[in-house]
């Protein structure tokens, strides 16, 4: 066991072997798993993520793209896929590079002009 259910497992025996769940540990489950390293982590994982949000703030500024603007609402901490847990910074990339996809589909030059050809 690691995180919230170890810490539940140490500090409520009786509710973790009932299989009544972990209370929230807030950075307990930091604690628990990355021990004094920590304060390291989260100085380090606040750093990517402050550099990461500069940078899709400032892409979606320039280009008024909602790909960029997708993964700047992530780095904010604004999930676009409504679950509790995890970082799911593989899956907001891949929802971008879906919507990168279809805006280039939709806008492109090409598809106008097949479009305004066959309603003439």
């Amino acid at each position: 066991d690691f995180g919230a259910l170890y810490l539940a497992k140490v500090f409520f025996p009786d509710a973790f072997y009932r299989n009544q769940g972990a209370p929230a540990f807030g950075y307990g489950e930091l604690y628990a798993d990355f021990g004094l390293f920590t304060p390291v982590w989260l100085v380090i994982s606040g750093v990517f993520k402050g550099v990461l949000a500069k940078y899709f703030s400032n892409k979606t500024q320039e280009t008024k793209s909602a790909h960029y603007f997708i993964m700047f609402l992530f780095c904010i901490g604004i999930s676009v896929i409504p679950v509790s847990m995890g970082w799911l910074f593989p899956e907001h990339l891949m929802i971008a590079f879906m919507v990168y996809i279809a805006s280039s589909f939709v806008f492109s030059e090409h598809i106008r002009f097949v479009l305004l050809r066959n309603n003439k």
